[in-house]
């Protein structure tokens, strides 16, 4: 039946449907059914192989730690069940136990000193009449300041735990520590036997490879990890630990990165140390191993898709070379229809087709040209009347000649000068100096805050011959910062002293006072303008910043500030630009934060700091 209709299809339809109808079902086909059965039998095989390393490799881990837990309980069993060390820790100490006292301390450093695995070996003892010496510990406040006894089981006379210790150097090391308790009959002391494995030990015996293993005891955390960054924190699956045969192998999610994973538990009657009710977890994963069996994967598939491809490309390819050129040919005019002239340049073939397409290239290449000619004619035109503009511009600017402002100004110093009024000969001087300055640095990017401040210094002598008393300013400068290695936006600071003296000085009668500060704190430069007028409310303060921030021009409020701020943040950036802080009756501060690296050569700013560090040392040793 499916035959037939086949043989009914294939007549009735194009030659190219027909050519890729029959290579699709003769080989395209078959060779996909058999590459993907392939593929999907490779993956499971290498997905069981990794499962079956991990797992071996797990067993592996879990023998070493059992094997090491095993030797050091074997060995300090013989200590903890002395009698008489146990009736050492329970008298006061003398003559007749010094020799339980010594023979303790050396069996004990005799082990310290024979195993590799240990790190640490000693006794601790609440009983106040034994001394601390060698390997022994008299903690008569107990024992509660003491890592390991604040991670150990409750009610237990022999435990594994694991804590965190800080080294001598600073270092937080986590340890696996095995805790034993003295029995005693009847005595008002605890002593524990606490014996704390190297974690170097257990590194160079269990790992041997580039796999990321773990360990936990119980449901606690982490306490050893190829990867440094899982130390004490809980290991992946942990919530399942409830189960104590829990036994897992599959993905689990390790640094962000999905890892083949296997994870076993010690069986506390088959293989957890002797005498001890705890649990231990170990993890073993293979960072590489979906990645290598994905690449496997997309290998094989490139290939079988290489194999089906390439001849379904090479059938099709002929199959639609003269249906292909006429659509190319089609696409170029309704292109040229539409008035998109940017059409391919060169036409496969050399017969009717080429010649059309040519004639056609021809045509739209002169229509182009004459479009070309005309926008090129309303540019001329644009720049015409942008030329004119800008003369008009350059006539009007030109009315006002700044020399001629600066020459009426020192004529006019002059003529008081021969009356004797000195006063308004200093004042005439002090604003021709604030004129100069304003014209010089109109329309330029940059200038230093040496002459910035000299530009204040003119403004606030300006404001002392018109106020008096009423204003008096200090400008607080590091003696390492040289103010003409600062480059910054021009006319920065005098905006905002005459807001502190227009508005932060506009209740004071007399003694008025405004302070400038330069304050060097890495990475940046902060100015800092302060006034000791009537401050602001938090209300009012916080309508003020709403102006200086907001981004709506449509108010002239605080306009001055705001300019000020939306310079600084365009040209250095959002992190940079003016604070306000006031409060009441304590004046109020606006500080500039300008970025080091933009404001001074990279060698001036070594320079600086330099000069900074050295002055910052006589500094200390006059103190001193």
């Amino acid at each position: 039946m499916i035959i037939e209709k086949i043989k009914s299809h294939i007549p009735g339809s194009k030659i190219k449907k027909q050519i890729t109808f029959i290579f699709l079902l003769s080989s395209i086909i078959p060779i996909c059914v058999v590459g993907l059965f392939a593929i999907i039998n490779a993956r499971k095989q290498m997905l069981s192989h990794y499962e079956t390393q991990l797992e071996t490799e797990a067993i592996r881990v879990k023998s070493t730690l059992f094997d090491i837990t095993t030797s050091v309980r074997t060995n300090t069993q013989s200590i903890i069940e002395n009698q008489s060390f146990r009736n050492l820790f329970n008298t006061s100490y003398s003559d007749d136990t010094k020799a339980a006292y010594d023979l303790i301390n050396s069996q004990l450093e005799t082990y310290y000193s024979t195993s590799a695995a240990i790190k640490s070996i000693n006794v601790y003892t609440d009983n106040p009449d034994i001394p601390s010496n060698g390997h022994i510990y008299c903690l008569p406040d107990g024992f509660t300041k003491e890592p390991w006894y604040l991670h150990m089981s409750a009610n237990t006379y022999t435990t594994w735990t694991s804590a965190p210790y800080v080294d001598r150097f600073g270092n937080t090391q986590y340890e696996l520590t095995l805790i034993e308790k003295f029995l005693t009959n009847d005595s008002p002391y605890s002593t524990y036997l606490v014996t704390r494995l190297d974690s170097n030990s257990l590194r160079n015996r269990i790992l041997v490879n580039n796999n990321i293993i773990m360990a936990s005891i119980d449901q606690g955390r982490v306490f050893f990890s190829s990867e440094s960054g899982w130390l004490w924190k809980y290991m992946p699956h942990y919530s399942e630990f409830k189960n104590q045969t829990y036994s897992y192998t599959g993905p689990v999610t390790i640094n962000n990165k999905e890892c083949m994973t296997s994870i076993k538990t010690f069986i506390p009657y088959q293989s957890i140390p002797y005498q001890s009710d705890n649990h231990m977890y170990v993890l073993v994963s293979d960072k590489n191993a979906y990645d290598n069996i994905n690449q496997i994967t997309i290998l094989y598939s490139v290939i079988l898709l290489f194999a089906t491809l390439v001849p379904l490309g090479i059938i099709l390819f002929f199959s639609n070379y003269f249906s292909m050129r006429i659509q190319t040919l089609k696409t170029a005019m309704h292109q040229a229809s539409l008035g998109d002239y940017n059409i391919i340049d060169t036409f496969r073939g050399d017969d009717e087709l080429s010649d059309t397409f040519n004639d056609l290239k021809t045509t739209v290449n002169y229509i182009h040209e004459k479009e070309t000619i005309y926008y090129q004619a309303k540019l001329k035109e644009q720049k015409i009347l942008n030329s004119q503009q800008q003369m008009e511009f350059k006539m009007l600017a030109s009315q006002i000649n700044p020399h001629f402002l600066y020459n009426t100004l020192e004529t006019i110093r002059m003529q008081a000068v021969a009356h004797g009024n000195r006063d308004v000969s200093d004042s005439i001087n002090l604003l021709g100096k604030t004129m100069h300055y304003v014209l010089e640095n109109t329309g330029t990017e940059s200038t230093t805050i040496e002459k910035e401040i000299k530009h204040v210094i003119s403004y606030l002598e300006i404001q002392r011959l018109r106020f008096g008393d009423r204003v008096n300013y200090k400008i607080n400068v590091p003696p390492y910062l040289n103010l003409e290695q600062f480059h910054i936006l021009p006319l920065l600071l005098q905006p905002i002293v005459e807001n502190s003296i227009v508005h932060g000085l506009e209740g004071v009668t007399q003694n008025g006072h405004v302070e400038i500060s330069f304050i060097l704190e890495e990475p940046n430069l902060y100015v800092t303008i302060h006034d000791n007028g009537e401050g602001m409310d938090e209300e009012t303060l916080q309508k003020l910043k709403d102006r200086i921030y907001q981004k709506n021009l449509s108010t002239a409020s605080s306009i001055g500030l705001r300019n000020i701020n939306m310079r600084l943040t365009l040209m250095y950036g959002e992190d940079y630009g003016l604070e306000v802080d006031s409060k009441n009756s304590a004046g109020t501060t606006i500080t500039l934060t300008l970025p080091l690296s933009k404001i001074i050569d990279k060698n001036d700013l070594f320079d600086l700091y330099l000069m900074r560090d050295k002055y910052l040392e006589q500094e200390l040793e006059y103190d001193e």
